[in-house]
């Protein structure tokens, strides 16, 4: 659109800047290494630094070459290039910091009968030192997030994407999701918990 067929510029105050994750899909590379970083709180190498540059480039190098996922920017990750990307970033922690990470996922093959199963899990994983929960949103937007704790009904977000809680209500799969409720929910496939392994490599 040449600019002389533009609108005349909105004010200042009702722009709003855009955010990682409404113009690319690079939230599963950003929720790979923020999970890692809260499994890794109260230590140095959680906080930002070069090697978390470096463990993302290695990510993104490893979507393209091996994946083949040339368009990840714009078509996000799904759960099978989550888990070999997750075994990537598992493997770089160990051969650079030494560092162990554990992932499971609770429901690969299963699914739960009712929703506070998925709550009950994350509560039980998480209440474990030095872990995090990595989960796929799906609903008007599709977003890989981390979870942190859950109390009562507000699920806290380590989030790459600024958001720091959602509701709770999220935390059921789409099948036990009134249709009439056009509201964000999660495949329980798709929750990967994590946690460190050798906290001696730490110490």
């Amino acid at each position: 659109m040449r600019i002389d067929h533009l609108a005349p510029p909105a004010k200042p105050q009702t722009m709003r800047p855009y955010k990682q994750g409404e113009l690319d899909g690079l939230c599963g590379l950003y929720a790979i290494i923020n999970s890692i970083r809260w499994c890794l709180r109260g230590h140095e190498l959680s906080s930002k630094g070069q090697h978390w540059c470096d463990l993302f480039a290695v990510l993104n190098n490893y979507a393209v070459k091996e994946l083949g996922n040339l368009s990840i920017a714009s078509t996000g990750t799904g759960l099978n290039s989550m888990i070999w990307l997750l075994r990537t970033a598992q493997e770089h922690m160990i051969d650079v910091h030494g560092v162990h990470i554990s992932t499971h996922r609770p429901f690969a093959l299963s699914k739960p009968k009712q929703s506070v199963q998925i709550t009950e899990t994350i509560l039980n994983h998480l209440n474990h030192p030095n872990s995090s929960a990595l989960l796929a949103i799906y609903g008007a937007v599709n977003h890989w997030t981390v979870t942190t704790e859950i109390t009562n009904n507000t699920v806290k977000l380590f989030d790459s994407d600024r958001s720091q809680t959602m509701s709770a209500t999220t935390l059921q799969p789409a099948d036990l999701v009134s249709k009439k409720q056009r509201r964000s929910h999660i495949q329980p496939g798709s929750l990967i918990c994590l946690s460190l392994v050798e906290k001696c490599a730490l110490e």
